[in-house]
C-alpha cells in the first residue's frame, strides 16, 4: 500500500518492482483524473509488469483472507462466502464497508483510475472463485468495453450474477465522472443496451445495489415470477401487490382447494388471498401459523416473502412472537425449496441480530418493501436472461479491438452487416442517381 504523494509514488513503485513485489495499491491522486496523463504513463512504466490498483483509490478489504490494503477503519466481519463489491470511488467503497444491511461481504475493492488492474480483470478473477456468490459494481465508465464484455460473459457462464449501479446518467454527472476518475461515462442508453445484452442487472441507487446482491447471495435466483406473500397487516399486503404489478411479478391467487384449506385454518376475520394477511389472532402462535404457511406455499410458487418490522432494541418484549412467525415461514419455505425473504416495511426495522439470524438460515433479510420487490424482480429477470443467452437467443457481442481503427462504409453495406447479426432492416435495392449529361449544342 503506497501512501505518498503522486510524484514520489513513481520511485516507490520502481523500487518495489525491482524487489519482486507481487503488486501495489496506489493511494495518491493527481494523475489522469486531473489531466496528468504523462505521470500516469510513467507510473505504469515504473511498475514494469507489477500489478497496480489505482491510482487515486482506497485499495481493498478481503474478508475471506482477513487481509486489507486499506487506509481507513472498516466495519466488515470475516465471512466464508459472500459478495464482492467493486467501485471506482474510494468514498463509496468506504461507505460499503460501514453499511448495516446484513449482507455477507467477501471483499470490497476501490480501483480508481484503473491504470493497470481494471474492472474487467476483477470480474473475471472473482467470478472464478466459488466463495463469491454475486458481484456488485459501481461503474463511472468502462475504458475497455470488449474486455468487460468477455469478463461478464464468463461470470454469467459461471452463474455468478452481476449487479451494476452506473452513475453519470445526466450530462452534469458524466462531466463529474470524467473529472473524478478520468472515466468517459458515455451515452447512457449504450450502457443500458450493453448490460441487457450481457444479462447484467442495472439498479439506480446504492441501497438497491446492496439489497439486490443480498437477495442473490442469500436466497438465490428464483425459477420464475410467481410469488407467495405473507403479512400480518392489510396495508403490507396491499403494498406487496402494488409493487408486484408494477414489476411484472405475480402473486398467484389461491386455487379452490387451497382457498378451502386456508378458510378452515385462518380466523374468521381473515380474507383468503395472496398476498395473505393472516391477521393478529394467530400472530406468533406456531401451531396456527405454520399450517397456513404450508398450505399457501404448497400451491406452487417461485419465491416467498413475509413482511415483518421487528421492534427496535429496548422494545423487544414482543420479539419472540415475530421470531415465531419467522421460524414458521422459514420452515414452510424450506419444504417447497423456495428462495425466501423476510422484508421490513421500513429499512431500519430489521435489527442486527435478526439480520444475522436470517442470513444463517439462508433467508434474505430485505430492508424496505420497494427494495425487496425490485430485487426479486431483478433476480427473476437475470435468471430468464441467463437462460435466453445460453439458448442462443442473443448473439455474442460483436466487439473487439480488431475492429479499430474504424472506417466509413456505405448504407447498403452497413445494412447487409446488420442483417448478418440478426437485426431487421428494410428491403432495399441499390440504384443509381446518375443523370445523363445534357446534349451538346
Amino acid at each position: 500500500f503506497i501512501a505518498v504523494k503522486n510524484e514520489p509514488t513513481i520511485e516507490v513503485v520502481r523500487a518495489l518492482a525491482a524487489k519482486g513485489c507481487g503488486g501495489a495499491v496506489i493511494y495518491a491522486a493527481g494523475f489522469a483524473e486531473t489531466g496528468n496523463t504523462e505521470l500516469q504513463r510513467k507510473l505504469l512504466e515504473a511498475a514494469n509488469g507489477m500489478p497496480l490498483m489505482g491510482p487515486n483509490c482506497y485499495g481493498f478489504v478481503n474478508t475471506l483472507s482477513r487481509a486489507a490494503l486499506w487506509p481507513d477503519e472498516t466495519g466488515l466481519e470475516p465471512v466464508e462466502r459472500g459478495v464482492a463489491l467493486i467501485t471506482q470511488s474510494g468514498n463509496i467503497a468506504c461507505n460499503f464497508t460501514m453499511m448495516m444491511r446484513g449482507l455477507p461481504v467477501a471483499a470490497v475493492f476501490s480501483i480508481g483510475n484503473q491504470v493497470d488492474v481494471g474492472m474487467h480483470d476483477m470480474v473475471e478473477t472473482l467470478s472464478a472463485d466459488p466463495r463469491i456468490s454475486a458481484i456488485g459494481l459501481h461503474v463511472e465508465g468502462l475504458p475497455d468495453v470488449p474486455a468487460f464484455a468477455r469478463a461478464a460473459a464468463l461470470a454469467r457462464e459461471r452463474k455468478v450474477p452481476i449487479v451494476a449501479l452506473k452513475t453519470g446518467r445526466s450530462e452534469q454527472g458524466a462531466k463529474v465522472a470524467m473529472s473524478h476518475t478520468s472515466s468517459l461515462a458515455g451515452a447512457d442508453t449504450l450502457y443500458d443496451a450493453l448490460f441487457d445484452r450481457l444479462g447484467i442487472i442495472r439498479v439506480n441507487s446504492p441501497s438497491q445495489l446492496l439489497e439486490t446482491v443480498k437477495f442473490l447471495c442469500v436466497a438465490g435466483v428464483p425459477k420464475g415470477r410467481r410469488l407467495a406473500g405473507l403479512t400480518c397487516s392489510g396495508g403490507g399486503a396491499t403494498m406487496l401487490a402494488d409493487y408486484a404489478e408494477r414489476l411484472n411479478l405475480t402473486f398467484t391467487p389461491p386455487d379452490a382447494g387451497t382457498a378451502s384449506q386456508l378458510r378452515a385454518q385462518l380466523p374468521s376475520t381473515a380474507t383468503v388471498s395472496n398476498p395473505l394477511d393472516y391477521t393478529t389472532p394467530i400472530w406468533g402462535i406456531p401451531e396456527k401459523t405454520r399450517p397456513v404457511f404450508d398450505t399457501l406455499f404448497a400451491q406452487g410458487h417461485d419465491a416467498a416473502v413475509i413482511v415483518q418490522d421487528y421492534p427496535a432494541p429496548g422494545l423487544d418484549e414482543s420479539k419472540p412472537y415475530y421470531r415465531n412467525d419467522t421460524l414458521s415461514f422459514i420452515a414452510a419455505a424450506a419444504v417447497q425449496n423456495l428462495p425466501a425473504a423476510v422484508c421490513s416495511t421500513i429499512p431500519e426495522n430489521l435489527d442486527e441480530e435478526t439480520r444475522g439470524f436470517l442470513v444463517a438460515q439462508g433467508v434474505a433479510p430485505m430492508q424496505g418493501i420497494e427494495e425487496c420487490m425490485t430485487a426479486i424482480a431483478a433476480a427473476a429477470w437475470h435468471g430468464e436472461r441467463r437462460t435466453e443467452i445460453a439458448g442462443g437467443a442473443t448473439l455474442p457481442l460483436a466487439v473487439s479491438e480488431t475492429m479499430l481503427p474504424s472506417r466509413l462504409i456505405d448504407e447498403a453495406a452497413a445494412k447487409k452487416r446488420l442483417y448478418a447479426f440478426g437485426i431487421t432492416v428494410p428491403d432495399s435495392r441499390i440504384g443509381s442517381g446518375a443523370v445523363a449529361p445534357p446534349p451538346s449544342s
